[in-house]
């Protein structure tokens, strides 16, 4: 599994004991970062193209401004097999956003402009 995330403290060090439980490195990208996103917001589709073109089991850690992007394009990768209660949760998330600390795990088929979103589990923090 790769995992990439923010260079923001607060993404690497969310990350950073998975890596090392896992002996995965983790990859820093500063499109996935608040003021990436801002001075090159086209960087967030690049990394969605190659993450889907590699087709491989991944983690990414972002912030709220680049999640809307991010969740906009895998919505519009929604697969016809996406149960329609998966399809209003990612459309619900592009209002509403995660929760700090929220994980939103999705299952993809295919790769690269191929793929698409089959299904979407939220873990959201208790509290």
């Amino acid at each position: 599994m790769r995992v990439l995330t923010s260079p923001s403290v607060r993404c690497a060090d969310t990350v950073a004991p998975y890596c090392t439980a896992r002996g995965v490195e983790l990859v820093a990208k500063k499109g996935l970062s608040e003021e990436g996103f801002e001075e090159r917001p086209e960087k967030v589709d690049k990394h969605l193209r190659r993450l889907l073109a590699a087709a491989e089991p991944v983690a990414v850690c972002t912030h709220g401004p680049v999640m809307g992007p991010l969740l906009r394009a895998l919505l519009g990768r929604a697969g016809a097999d996406l149960p329609g209660t998966d399809r209003r949760m990612l459309a619900r998330l592009l209002d509403v956003g995660l929760d700090k600390g929220e994980v939103l795990a999705l299952t993809m088929v295919g790769a690269g402009d191929g793929a698409e979103v089959v299904a979407v589990v939220r873990h959201r923090p208790p509290g």
